[in-house]
C-alpha cells in the first residue's frame, strides 16, 4: 500500500503544478497572469540653450599709413565707444579704462580690411572693428571697475590718516619741545612744525 501511496501523491503533486487543475470533475486551464509593466518615463526634451544677451554691438574704423596703425586708432576709438556707452548706461563713467589689449582680446568679434572706395585719403590702410559686448562681459568690467573704485578709497583714507597721524605728531613734537627749551624758541618751534607738516602734505599729495 505505501508504494501505491507514494505514486499517487506524486501524480497528484504533477497535476497540481502543471498547467491543467482538476476539481469536481472537471478540468480547468491554468491562466498564468501577464507580467504587470510599469510606465516608462519620458525623456525629457532638450533645452535649446539660451542666445547671451547683447548689451553694446557697434562697429568702429580706423586708418593709418600701415595696417597696425589702422588697427590702433580703431583700437581707440572702440575704447571710447565703450567707455561712452558705460557712461550712459550706468550712469557715471568707468574709473577702470580697459586698456587696448583687453578690448582687442576679449571684446572684439570680427576684423575686417576697408574697401579702397572707403579710404579718405590715398595712401591709408583702413581696418573695421566690430564690437560685441554680452551680458557676461559687461558684468565682468563692471566688477573690474567697482575693484579700482574700492582700492581709490582704501588709498584715499590711508592717505587721510597718514596726514592726522603727522599733525598730531608735529603738535605733540612742538609741545614736548616747548617744554624742554622753557619758550626760549617758541617761533622757531612752531616754524618747524609746520614745515614738517607741510612737508608730508606734499608728499601725500605727490603719491597721489
Amino acid at each position: 500500500m505505501r508504494p501505491i501511496r507514494l505514486t499517487s501523491l506524486v501524480i497528484l503533486g504533477l497535476l497540481a503544478s502543471g498547467p491543467w487543475v482538476q476539481a469536481n470533475g472537471r478540468v480547468f486551464k491554468r491562466i498564468a497572469r501577464p507580467p504587470v509593466a510599469f510606465p516608462v518615463p519620458m525623456p525629457r526634451s532638450a533645452v535649446p540653450p539660451k542666445e547671451p544677451e547683447i548689451l553694446l554691438s557697434r562697429t568702429v574704423d580706423g586708418w593709418g599709413e600701415t595696417v597696425a596703425d589702422a588697427e590702433q586708432m580703431a583700437l581707440e576709438n572702440a575704447r571710447r565707444v565703450i567707455v561712452d556707452c558705460f557712461a550712459l548706461r550706468e550712469d557715471h563713467p568707468l574709473e577702470w579704462r580697459p586698456n587696448l589689449n583687453y578690448i582687442h582680446r576679449y571684446l572684439i568679434k570680427k576684423r575686417d580690411a576697408l574697401e579702397d572706395s572707403e579710404e579718405p585719403l590715398r595712401g591709408l590702410q583702413g581696418v573695421r572693428l566690430w564690437i560685441e559686448i554680452d551680458r557676461g562681459k559687461w558684468d565682468a568690467m563692471l566688477q573690474k571697475d567697482r575693484e579700482v573704485r574700492s582700492e581709490s578709497r582704501m588709498v584715499l583714507l590711508g592717505k587721510l590718516l597718514a596726514g592726522v597721524v603727522a599733525f598730531l605728531g608735529a603738535i605733540a613734537g612742538y609741545l614736548r619741545l616747548e617744554e624742554m627749551t622753557k619758550g626760549y624758541y617758541t617761533a622757531w618751534l612752531r616754524l618747524a612744525a609746520i614745515g614738517f607738516v607741510s612737508v608730508v602734505g606734499a608728499g601725500i599729495w605727490w603719491v597721489s
